[in-house]
């Protein structure tokens, strides 16, 4: 797996406050399916089909995304079967100051698909506005996923210092997404296991 991060200038990010380009973040993670993984002999265009109805099937990520300190389940999604405009109640819906409401801000099967939300974090009194895509390409025998988060934190600025711990437990999460999603990916030999 392969991990890129970059801090974005004021260049990149023209006529943006100082305070966003300084907490303007993208992390890419690529992960490419291992070839056993690919469904169906004779269909492995159907895995890309697959990993993108598996990432938009949130009530039910819990089968393969177990819960962490900052993630717990997907509650609220309407309409349901997501599509374009979906909204959804993230993180730790039954923990109020641990959840976030979102929405399906990009719906184009089996491509892409992406999130917005925003979150508060009041220990720091900071809102971090967090935008997340996939794209799910399927070349030969692999599909590979690669998932962009970029985050916009706004926060005082004597409190910027700890952007850093912010910053870092979204990346934590990231990885253990990929992760996840890799290994029941892998693991599901069959295409059927996987939607099953």
């Amino acid at each position: 797996m392969a991990e890129h991060f970059r801090k974005a200038t004021a260049a990149d990010l023209p006529g943006v406050r100082e305070i966003i380009d300084a907490a303007y973040r993208m992390l890419v993670e690529n992960v490419a399916v291992h070839p056993r993984a690919r469904g169906r002999p004779g269909q492995p265009a159907q895995r890309v089909y697959v990993l993108f109805q598996l990432l938009a099937d949130m009530p039910s990520y819990g089968r393969w995304l177990p819960g962490s300190q900052a993630f717990g389940n997907t509650t609220d999604v309407d309409p349901y079967p997501v599509r374009l405009g979906t909204r959804y109640h993230d993180g730790k819906p039954d923990k109020p100051g641990k959840d976030w409401w979102g929405t399906v801000s990009g719906f184009q099967p089996p491509g892409s698909l992406d999130f917005h939300h925003v979150i508060h974090v009041a220990q720091v009194r900071a809102t971090v506005d967090v935008h997340i895509h996939y794209s799910l390409e399927q070349k030969d025998d692999r599909t590979t996923v690669t998932r962009w988060l970029v985050l916009d934190v706004s926060m005082p600025f004597i409190l910027r210092p700890l952007r850093t711990a912010i910053t870092s437990s979204f990346d934590r999460e990231n990885l253990r997404t990929m992760a996840a999603l890799k290994a029941y990916a892998e693991a599901s030999s069959d295409s059927a296991e996987v939607v099953g």
